[in-house]
């Protein structure tokens, strides 16, 4: 179900050249003009792993713009790109950076890999500010997705594919999103963590390991389904693990996963990926997946600003009733309606074990936890989860 993938607006990050950082004791950047704002943990984050950095007077400036050359600078950092492959990278000819200019290495280096583009007049226009449909399509880029692989025009070939990839629900905007104003640094930092580890691994894959569906001994064990070539998250229940072995001798972990109503099968990165926990209590496992391979797993509260549970949290309530498809749970104590949606999936948990249900799993006498994965902001729904406790 891919409107289970929750929307983020894939965006860049910011390195600015040659202005230090301030650092705490623990070696996490301290900026006084974003703590407590929901760009801390992203800044936080990206400054303590070098892809960006702030301002010698110890601030961020999470609402300034950002240009096209120091997302570049941005770019080629989460790429992790060494000296050396600055170095070697092709002279490429814009009439407008020059040799010297600060940050022309990092522009050669993000131009010989794809990642950008100049004008049809030969420029590449490193000072003007940069939009987010333009950051959108470096980023992609340099995931190693290709424009000939994306259906449609500019910009919305990026766009839909930077939605697809779940990175717009955590964007602080003032009004409704427009991918043509200049992208902000805050905004910058928060999308860029959440597609970090995709670009690194993108950029340091090995051989066999460049496809995660290749390089098992079994063609069975791959992900399958509407898993096989995700990037994003899915939101499901883990019921199954096991570990598995590579062509190339390294251990992955198969899950066993109920997703969007079916019982599907991911790929982790490597044998640790998944802990051994699982859920028994009705709560959902997100899977942050990455062409088809799972890179990260957490209880899906954590993972989006977006995610919502209808009914008390952190337990399931009685079945009221049901008419169709408008359900009726005990919230809080009080009745309250609520609307399933159409193509919601439905798991039902016996004891410490799920199997995919349906809505006739769903009766008076039951107990329920519901759940929207997209950012819903009715009241009423729809609900897109059910998970299903059986009446005795």
């Amino acid at each position: 179900m891919k409107k289970k993938i929750l929307t983020i607006l894939l965006t860049g990050l910011l390195a600015l050249s040659g202005i230090p950082t301030t650092f705490a004791a623990s070696g996490a950047a301290v900026f006084s003009d974003i703590e407590g704002t929901p760009y801390e943990t992203a800044v936080v984050k990206l400054v303590s792993s070098s892809v960006l950095s702030g301002y010698e007077d110890g601030t961020f400036r999470p609402n300034n713009s950002i240009t096209r050359a120091e997302a570049c600078v941005m770019v080629t950092k989460a790429m992790q790109a060494t000296q050396t492959d600055l170095d070697g990278a092709a002279a490429e000819s814009f009439t407008d950076v020059a040799s010297d200019y600060w940050g022309a290495p990092y522009i050669r280096y993000a131009a010989s890999k794809g990642v950008v583009n100049g004008y049809e007049d030969s420029t590449f226009r490193p000072d003007s500010q940069v939009t987010y449909y333009e950051m959108a399509a470096m980023l992609i880029n340099a995931m190693g997705i290709k424009a000939s692989e994306l259906a449609g025009q500019w910009p919305d070939n990026y766009y839909a594919k930077a939605s697809q990839l779940g990175m717009l629900e955590d964007l602080v905007l003032d009004g409704s999103f427009d991918g043509n104003v200049s992208a902000t640094r805050g905004n910058v930092a928060i999308m860029t963590l959440s597609v970090l580890t995709e670009i690194i691994q993108a950029n340091h894959t090995k051989t066999e390991q460049s496809d995660p569906t290749a390089g098992f001994q079994d063609s069975d064990l791959v992900s399958t389904g509407e898993l096989e070539d995700l990037d994003g998250r899915a939101y499901g229940i883990i019921i199954g693990a096991e570990t598995v072995a590579t062509k190339i001798g390294t251990t992955v972990q198969r899950l066993t996963f109920l997703y969007d109503g079916k019982v599907e099968y991911a790929v982790t990165k490597d044998a640790n990926t998944f802990d051994g926990i699982y859920r028994t209590d009705g709560t959902l496992d997100c899977l942050q997946m990455y062409r088809g391979e799972v890179q990260s797993i957490s209880p899906a509260s954590q993972t989006t600003t977006n995610f919502r549970e209808f009914n008390a949290p952190g337990g399931f309530t009685p079945v009221l009733g049901l008419v169709n498809r408008m359900i009726t749970i005990s919230c809080n104590g009080a009745p309250a309606d609520f609307t399933i949606a159409d193509d919601a999936a439905f798991y039902v948990q016996r004891g410490s074990s799920y199997t995919a249900g349906s809505l006739s799993d769903v009766t008076v006498g039951a107990q329920v936890r519901l759940y929207t994965v997209t950012g819903a902001t009715s009241a009423s729904g729809p609900v897109e989860v059910v998970i299903v406790k059986p009446a005795a």
